[in-house]
């Protein structure tokens, strides 16, 4: 499938922050030609944070109901893409992603993609494909798993899930099956548009180098610290999707089974002292109380979304109109003395159109945290801190520390050049370095392509900060 217009469409509410966040970092995709449709809670998509460099350059459609499937149901009904690409709020999207998501889709069979998550140190994965079965439960995918075919048999008791995050499918196949179930307002509605996908004969696959950051952020359904607030939704899900998918000599056990977790669950928040026992009690009463809900949404039957008569927006303009056909890649290498000149360099150099890595590590032993803000990537930590749990610690030396760093994502960002501190001992490789005072004394940029430094030269003269 060569070249499919893609539409990317994300979801909305409460979080102005980090939607702008998002907005920068789909304004840095590598893939040009793709529209972004916004489907928020306000009438006005300034509500939601959106700044005047992005009005006019995607389509927003409002949806007052806190109801996940109805809101996604909305989007597609706007979306022109042959490609439905879903991504959350609280997300940030490496600059490949898109390019890397719909590749899978070049098999004309596969109706659905899930790309990895990481969680919100932006190292450790948080999601790498699952199986689910027809109750709900997960399990870890592997890597031989991804290969597997029986996963996508109709008649099979395990299923490839996507996870919203981080999730495309193809136009064609979801209106086919009729979109998203509006009954389930919340979890579990991309693992059953996956399972009925899959009985409808399409398959779904994983594309693991489609890399999205999940900051987790709060929400009505859970706390900053992962603690639910809320289980009434999760609860009527489950029981929904296990009533319609399950084998009804098995249900009840499954669902008092999900309970009895459930309940073990809170008592575990409470002894880590994130819930208090009154906050666990309403949890739980509120959890019995979306049982009966998911039963009585089974007695009503599905809900599916009108795709086709709602009118559409008027189409926007490209959301990314950067001319160059490649932009620059740059890493900057923060230092005690020059931190605050390296964070005003890096988003100037972000607002012109270059994908910017800070590497920031000081003197200590904090893990590694890898984030997208104001336009740009930030890896911090310690000289000294680990990437994960179980890591070998690291030589303490700054200039160890960021080329480690720099080898570990060098796949990912393809750097073409790195403005660092002239010592010979952060000299990454063999191509010569350019001085780039009175912009920041001691530094240099160094190309790791031919040409690079005298570009990222050009474009520092270009803002004004001529070296």
């Amino acid at each position: 499938m060569s070249n499919p217009r893609v539409s990317v469409i994300a979801l909305t509410r409460d979080r102005p922050k980090e939607f702008l966040s998002l907005l920068q970092a789909l304004q840095q995709q590598r893939m040009r030609d793709f529209e972004v449709i916004i489907v928020g809670a306000e009438p006005d998509i300034r509500d939601h944070g959106a700044t005047d460099e992005f009005i006019g350059r995607l389509t927003y459609v409002q949806c007052i109901e806190q109801n996940i499937s109805k809101s996604r149901n909305i989007g597609i009904s706007q979306a022109r893409g042959e490609i439905l690409v879903f991504i959350d709020d609280d997300a940030a999207p490496e600059p490949d992603w898109l390019t890397e998501l719909i590749k899978p889709f070049d098999n004309s069979n596969v109706g659905a993609v899930g790309g990895f998550v990481r969680g919100r140190n932006g190292v450790d994965f948080q999601w790498r494909g699952a199986l689910i079965d027809l109750y709900g439960d997960h399990a870890s995918l592997t890597l031989n798993d991804m290969k597997d075919a029986q996963f996508n048999d109709p008649k099979g008791e395990l299923f490839l899930s996507t996870v919203g995050v981080n999730s495309a499918f193809r136009n064609i196949a979801l209106k086919e099956i009729g979109g998203f179930d509006e009954q389930f307002h919340y979890f579990l509605d991309e693992s059953d548009v996956c399972l009925r996908l899959v009985k409808a004969g399409w398959g779904t696959a994983i594309a693991p180098f489609a890399e999205v950051h999940h900051a987790y952020a709060e929400s009505s359904e859970r706390a900053a610290n992962r603690a639910p607030r809320d289980l009434f939704q999760i609860a009527t899900s489950r029981v929904y999707y296990s009533l319609t998918h399950g084998n009804p000599d098995w249900v009840e056990t499954k669902i008092e089974r999900f309970e009895q977790e459930q309940t073990g669950r809170l008592k575990k928040f409470v002894q880590l002292g994130r819930l208090s026992r009154r906050q666990a009690v309403w949890i739980e009463e509120r959890m019995v109380q979306g049982l009966e809900e998911g039963r009585k949404r089974f007695v009503e039957g599905p809900k599916r979304g009108d795709l086709f008569s709602r009118p559409r927006s008027p189409r926007p303009k490209r959301f990314i109109d950067y001319k160059l056909a490649r932009r620059p890649r740059a890493a900057l290498v923060a230092t005690t003395a020059n931190r605050r000149k390296i964070y005003t360099l890096a988003e100037r150099l972000a607002r012109s159109g270059c994908e910017t890595t800070i590497m920031d590590f000081e003197i200590s032993a904090k893990r590694l945290r890898v984030s997208f803000a104001t336009g740009f990537w930030r890896h911090v930590g310690g000289i000294l801190g680990r990437e994960r749990m179980g890591a070998r610690p690291h030589v303490p030396r700054r200039c160890v520390r960021v080329k480690k760093e720099l080898e570990r994502v060098a796949a990912r960002r393809d750097f073409d050049v790195i403005l660092r501190p002239k010592a010979s001992k952060y000299r990454i490789g063999d191509l010569t370095e350019t001085p780039i005072q009175p912009v920041m004394t001691g530094y240099v940029a160094e190309p790791l392509r031919p040409g690079a430094a005298a570009q990222i030269v050009t474009l520092l003269k270009n803002l004004g900060v001529s070296p």
